[in-house]
């Protein structure tokens, strides 16, 4: 099911996902579906490292007329990773503002995931994006608080992100966004009033991700451009 119609009422989705598309996951993309079915979701947010690529697998496998794929990844960028949400193609430019306005020339939302870890921690970073990532659950909760801090100072509205990479993760799962209000989903990211669930992972499985990330560049896969 490729488009649903703007419902009213609160939607409930998870954002912030990866399947065998990105470099440190191994998880299919049907993966996501059948946990969107049996947690009833209203959105899926797939955000493979510098591609489309998952979320459009997920969007061409997706059946349920209830539920809305977003086309959206997390791209690498000289100023660290930056999500697109609502794409229609590929962001090219791996230049951090220059990429926020190819997201924003498709009609999309750029969404600033765990803005305090990284090589670039600069908070002005956040009055660029759309969208915050203020809860991330593989980051620390030091790091969260103060991206929940500095996007409150700014105004921007924020997400909570479960950034999932394996199937334990996507299994014990508690990090989840609801909009309220009426429209579109896009249009409630920006603007409606939203309630979080949030559970944090352990950090040995992101040390996991890591070192699935090194094997698999062993063998010869390095992920998309």
């Amino acid at each position: 099911m490729k488009d649903v119609k703007p419902r009213s009422g609160p939607l409930r989705g998870l954002v912030h996902a990866h399947t065998w598309h990105s470099f440190d996951s191994l998880l299919p993309p049907g993966a996501y579906l059948a946990y969107a079915r049996w947690a009833k979701l209203d959105f899926l947010v797939i955000t493979d490292h510098n591609t489309i690529a998952g979320a459009q697998s997920a969007r061409a496998m997706n059946r349920s007329p209830a539920l809305e794929v977003v086309l959206s990844a997390e791209y690498a960028t000289d100023r660290g990773d930056l999500i697109g949400l609502f794409l229609t193609r590929e962001v090219v430019s791996r230049r951090f503002e220059e990429a926020i306005a190819e997201i924003r020339a498709q009609g999309g939302l750029a969404l600033l995931p765990h803005p305090f870890r990284g090589r670039d921690t600069d908070p002005q970073r956040i009055a660029a994006v759309d969208v915050v990532e203020s809860f991330n659950a593989r980051s620390a909760s030091e790091t969260n608080d103060r991206a929940g801090q500095e996007a409150e100072r700014l105004g921007i509205p924020q997400i909570a992100g479960a950034d999932i990479h394996t199937a334990w993760e996507l299994l014990r799962n508690g990090t989840l966004v609801t909009l309220e209000g009426s429209g579109s989903i896009r249009d409630r990211l920006l603007t409606a009033p939203r309630s979080m669930s949030t559970r944090p992972m352990p950090r040995a499985i992101r040390r996991y991700s890591q070192v699935l990330k090194r094997l698999r560049m062993r063998i010869g896969f390095r992920g998309h451009a």
